[in-house]
């Protein structure tokens, strides 16, 4: 038995993990609401070139620990059909963790390579967000999925699973 006087979620997906006989409190994540500072042309320029992507690529950007949940492995899946129909289409994986050696060897092993960037961990990833063209997540359960507010807030679609925390905060081609 819980020795709780009341729960403070942050997702409807998480308060229904609690008990329900529990008072909870659901409080959404929240991001800032002020515009997220753009990249200019050349400094957009700089990033593709030091990142080797060339101008007319299509970027898709995801952000996550690589850890099991994350799954990335599904992503690479994502990755393969996707560039069965384009070929301008990079993917950048953002992130470190436990996973992460083996998901660029499986995308080498898939001869991906040219098509799979990983630069690891990053501390200036508002950056990444405004060289994207679409951002990816591939979490199942994710509780709330704070970055895919930070993915709308540089005004990127998102393609999540419609479950968890994303299912709150996003709408089918909306």
């Amino acid at each position: 038995r819980f020795f709780v006087d009341e729960f403070i979620s942050i997702s409807k997906f998480i308060t229904s993990t609690l008990p329900q006989t529990s008072r909870i409190h659901t409080v959404p994540n929240a991001i800032r609401a002020d515009s997220p500072a753009w990249l200019s042309q050349k400094e957009i320029s700089v990033l593709r070139n030091q990142l080797g992507i060339a101008e007319d690529a299509k970027i898709t950007l995801m952000v996550a620990a690589f850890r099991p949940e994350k799954r990335h492995m599904l992503a690479l899946e994502v990755c393969e059909q996707v560039l069965k129909q384009r070929k301008d289409v990079v993917f950048i994986f953002l992130g470190k963790g436990e996973m992460r050696e083996p998901f660029l060897a499986k995308a080498r092993s898939l001869g991906l390579d040219g098509h799979i960037i990983s630069p690891g961990y990053v501390d200036n990833v508002d950056d990444y967000y405004s060289i994207a063209c679409a951002f990816l997540l591939t979490s199942h359960y994710e509780p709330f999925g704070y970055v895919v507010l930070e993915a709308m807030r540089h005004a990127l679609p998102v393609i999540a699973f419609d479950t968890g925390g994303p299912a709150e905060v996003t709408r089918n081609r909306e």
